[in-house]
């Protein structure tokens, strides 16, 4: 019970209780709007290119920005940052979800919603990534850092099973609109956390850090083979996370089943292929390989 105690002392201080309430939230939405996204467009267009167009369309700006992200996270109050890139994302999965209540898919409109939300992806996770060392005191950091990877891991799980069981039975497009909603209550909490100015920076420029930032990256091999490995995750995860309810549906269509049962089976696809995906990060796993980057394989 002490032990127990002791790994949830970093809660008892305000900031962090703000930021684990809001990263809890919005990293479970994140895990939610895949599945929903993939179901909602199988079920209206019936196109498996649809779908692997509108999660290709967020993973790549995400890959491209996040070191502009890390540059900006570093130069404005990173909840701030969180809460605004939080609150773009609820934007763009209400939108998404109307589009697909409506039946009416628009490709360009889905695509330009898509890379606006991997493009605040990438502005989000370096800020939020940096936020704990402001909200908790040096000691707890430790067990602030570990409770985070925690909630992630189980996101990882939780997130694509609520998906899949919305999916199912309200439908895809009301699933996403919740996604929105928890989008915007992560932005609440973000902009409720009250953490001490940073220090002022030597300002060497964008430009500068950028380039400086580009140089560390090629320069490390853990870090440019931890992007490699990152952005090919993504590709193979969206291959699957497609062509799996493709298949289920062609399935449910050969058999003549009705289209509650097909996108049952294709949400229940999708779900178990995204829960069953790698999911220990550069923070998820809970022991310490001796190879770390052997051992890693981030979401």
């Amino acid at each position: 019970m002490t032990r127990w105690k002791e790994s949830l002392a970093p809660l008892r201080h305000r900031a962090f209780r703000y930021q684990f309430a809001g990263f809890s939230v919005s990293v479970t939405g994140n895990m939610l709007s895949l599945v929903a996204l993939t179901v909602g467009l199988l079920e209206v267009t019936g196109s498996g290119a649809a779908a692997g167009l509108a999660l290709g369309a967020s993973t790549i700006p995400l890959v491209v920005f996040l070191l502009i992200g890390g540059v900006w996270a570093d130069r404005l109050p990173r909840h701030l940052v969180m809460a605004g890139m939080d609150l773009v994302r609820g934007v763009v999965q209400l939108g998404l979800g109307a589009m697909i209540l409506t039946g009416e898919v628009n490709l360009g409109l889905l695509i330009g919603l898509q890379v606006v939300f991997g493009t605040a992806q990438a502005f989000h996770l370096p800020a939020a990534g940096g936020l704990t060392a402001f909200t908790v005191p040096k000691e707890d950091l430790q067990r602030a850092n570990a409770l985070m990877s925690i909630t992630r891991s189980l996101s990882g799980i939780a997130g694509p099973l609520i998906a899949g069981g919305l999916a199912a039975t309200i439908g895809a497009g009301w699933a996403l609109l919740l996604d929105g909603g928890t989008f915007l209550l992560s932005a609440f909490l973000a902009s409720r956390i009250r953490v001490p100015a940073a220090p002022p920076r030597a300002d060497g420029g964008l430009v500068k850090e950028l380039s400086d930032g580009f140089r560390l990256v090629t320069r490390t091999p853990w870090i440019w083979t931890s992007v490699a490995c990152f952005a090919c995750t993504h590709v193979a995860i969206a291959v699957f996370l497609v062509t799996g309810p493709v298949l289920a549906l062609q399935e449910q269509g050969a058999r003549s089943a009705g289209r509650s049962s097909s996108r049952r089976s294709a949400s229940a696809t999708c779900s178990a292929t995204w829960c069953c995906s790698p999911a220990t990060g550069p923070d998820g796993p809970c022991w310490s390989p001796g190879w770390p980057s052997c051992c890693s394989c981030p979401r």
